[in-house]
């Protein structure tokens, strides 16, 4: 957390606010970059499983 890296590393939460807001890390953009980026992790799971899903259906095995 913010208050666990200042107090480690001797510094004001809000220099490390500060720099995140210059980051852009919580910027709509940044914000719309994250959620993109977890609906492909959770389509390429997908994806995965419904290739073992064929694959079982053509080879007669099992999925892990």
């Amino acid at each position: 957390s913010v208050p666990d890296a200042a107090k480690h590393y001797g510094i004001n939460n809000r220099t490390i606010y500060g720099w995140l807001a210059k980051a852009g890390i919580n910027n709509p953009s940044s914000q719309k970059l994250r959620e993109l980026a977890n609906e492909n992790n959770r389509l390429y799971t997908i994806i995965g499983r419904l290739t073992c899903e064929l694959g079982r259906l053509k080879r007669g095995r099992s999925c892990k």
